[in-house]
């Protein structure tokens, strides 16, 4: 019995010591989600302990933040917190109405970043996405440019057993995407797909505030489709609320849309700070913004930038910007038509249509005016004015033939890149019609470049083929009529001649 007891109070005593162990050594850790080639130094400002979901704050006596936090007289040399005790050789942090996490964290780096020098940190590994293990408590989380300063700064509360993602908050992940690229040439009538990627920001325990819109600037060659939007979150679809008042401010789940969104396409508000401070998100979760434009005929030889721009922070005074665009464009081929040998005598007359080749089919350019769109007829789907199939593209009443003006120009208009051939159906009166398609290659990526004048966008955009005739008509092709009258005629001289010559030889010999 005795031994029992005896063992009983070994096992009590060494629960008691686990337990203690378990606190002494609780941890929790800190990933940086979007590192980049930054080192990151966690330093912990104050101690979090969390009793039932109340999280309470304490700086101790014996901290290296203690001077830069309280003067001589215990009170707080940062307008917007105060500290009561000491009590058990802490103090307690109490945030008042006029805290602010962004100013907080620009008051303990200290102008030039003086606050840091000294303090003791926790250094990130340099794995992606970095992570450090640290004891519960409130962090100033510093990357490294390099330099003698730091570069980029966010405040996050770490809690026992608990695993912190930060998105930095200056560092914002924010891209704007036309079908997965960020520069496309397209035609007239595409319908395009736009997506702006984002993620969930860090928003903090203490936050009661916290701003994350986003709005969008279409040029005039995009037709907007509002039907098409949609935002999703961590992979779910957000319910949002449309605003028609142009003078509203945004707050929650909000859109407005033009003609009423200020002069942008749109104007977009998400409610981070309840979604993340309710577990609702985390940060770091991919914020997917989506819809659609087409192509309209604005949209001729012109570069359009349609530029996205995110506002976000826990201070509407002080927000963070960023912004992000994408560039589509069209081109267009231009004929000059002219005299063989004589390039300054243009050509009036002469008939053209566009085709090219795509997956073993022959595509004809047709532009649907009512549409306003470019459409292309597969070669089998040639037809006239009475809807009759037709092999012949000259007889095609379902696409689109130019005719050179008098100052010998023609042009297809709306293209995207890629390889096109001309192919002319009928010469200028008295020339001779081209017996092969000329080759056209359309790239306008080079109107994309920076800096560019409005007429050396035009000019980017602009395939000039160069096409001449020259003078004269065209024997009729084999087997018509009139290689059969020249075939009879100089067969009737050959055998008139071959008769002659027989009827001489005759006469000599007779002689």
């Amino acid at each position: 019995m005795k031994n029992l007891k005896k063992l009983l109070s070994i096992l009590m005593v060494m629960t008691l010591i686990l337990s203690f162990s378990a606190t002494a050594f609780a941890t929790g850790t800190i990933t940086v989600a979007n590192p980049g080639t930054y080192n990151y130094v966690a330093y912990k400002i104050f101690d979090a302990t969390d009793d039932d979901g109340e999280v309470t704050y304490t700086l101790a006596e014996n901290s290296e933040w203690k001077n830069v936090l309280l003067n001589a007289d215990g009170s707080s040399k940062f307008d917007g917190l105060s500290f009561t005790g000491p009590t058990s050789g802490a103090y307690t942090v109490v945030k008042g109405n006029t805290f602010s996490a962004a100013d907080f964290a620009e008051f303990l780096r200290g102008e030039n970043d003086a606050n840091l020098t000294g303090k003791t940190g926790t250094d990130f590994s340099a794995t992606e996405p970095i992570t450090a293990t640290v004891e519960p408590g409130y962090y100033l989380v510093i990357s490294d440019d390099g330099t003698d300063n730091q570069d980029k700064a966010a405040l996050t509360t770490v809690l026992e057993n608990e695993n912190v993602t930060i998105q930095n908050k200056n560092d914002m992940p924010f891209d704007k995407l036309v079908d997965d690229a960020k520069v496309e040439g397209v035609q007239i009538g595409d319908e395009l797909d736009f997506t702006i990627n984002g993620k969930v920001p860090t928003v903090e325990a203490t936050d009661t505030v916290y701003i994350y819109l986003v709005s969008d600037t279409m040029d005039d060659g995009l037709t907007f489709d509002e039907s098409s939007f949609s935002v999703t979150i961590g992979g779910d679809n957000v319910s949002l609320t449309v605003i028609t008042d142009p003078t509203a401010i945004l707050t929650g789940d909000q859109v407005r849309f033009a003609p009423n969104a200020n002069g942008k396409t749109f104007e977009l508000s998400l409610d981070m700070l309840n979604r993340v401070q309710n577990g609702d998100a985390t940060p770091g979760d991919d914020v997917v913004i989506s819809y659609t434009a087409k192509v309209n005929e604005n949209a001729q030889a012109v570069v359009s930038e349609n530029k996205a721009v995110l506002e976000y922070g826990n201070d509407p005074t002080d927000l963070t910007i960023k912004d992000s665009q994408t560039k589509n464009y069209t081109s267009k081929i231009i004929i000059d038509k002219y005299e063989t040998g004589a390039p300054e005598q243009k050509l009036e007359g002469a008939k053209f249509v566009l085709y090219k080749e795509e997956n073993g089919s022959t595509l004809y350019y047709y532009y649907d005016e009512a549409a306003k769109e470019v459409q292309w007829i597969e070669e089998s789907e040639l037809k006239d004015d009475s809807d009759a199939a037709v092999t012949d593209p000259k007889d095609a009443a379902n696409i689109t033939i130019v005719t050179t003006d008098t100052n010998g120009a023609a042009s297809f208009i709306g293209l995207e890149d890629g390889a096109y051939k001309l192919l002319e159906i009928e010469a200028p009166a008295g020339y001779t019609s081209l017996t092969a398609p000329v080759d056209v290659d359309v790239d306008g990526a080079a109107a994309t470049a920076v800096g560019l004048s409005d007429e050396q966008v035009v000019l980017a955009l602009t395939n000039v083929a160069n096409v001449a005739n020259t003078p004269g008509t065209n024997l009729p092709s084999t087997g018509g009529i009139g290689t059969t009258i020249f075939y009879v005629a100089g067969a009737i001289l050959f055998i008139g001649a071959a008769v002659v010559l027989i009827a001489r030889r005759r006469s000599d010999a007779e002689s």
